[in-house]
């Protein structure tokens, strides 16, 4: 298994295991949040955000997972960086 596979298979199983935000019950002004596609990631972005909402994490644009599995949109490669 190469190193970003496991790093992945890592990232998946932390993520997998957690409670999701509802975000409706968060008070005005909190952060969003969405998950990563791929992985489960938590992403955090503040709730006056413009940019359409990220569909994945930062890590997985990185490891080339959501070039694989999804097309990666402009706005997901900026995010990445």
């Amino acid at each position: 298994m190469t190193k970003k596979r496991k790093r992945f298979r890592e990232r998946e199983a932390y993520w997998t295991n957690r409670e999701r935000v509802d975000n409706s019950k968060l008070h005005a002004g909190s952060p969003v949040f969405y998950y990563c596609k791929l992985c489960g990631a938590e992403i955090a972005m503040p709730e006056i955000h413009i940019a359409p909402a990220p569909l994945f994490c930062a890590e997985c644009i990185v490891d080339g997972y959501a070039r694989t599995h999804y097309k990666v949109s402009k706005r997901n490669r900026r995010a990445a960086r």
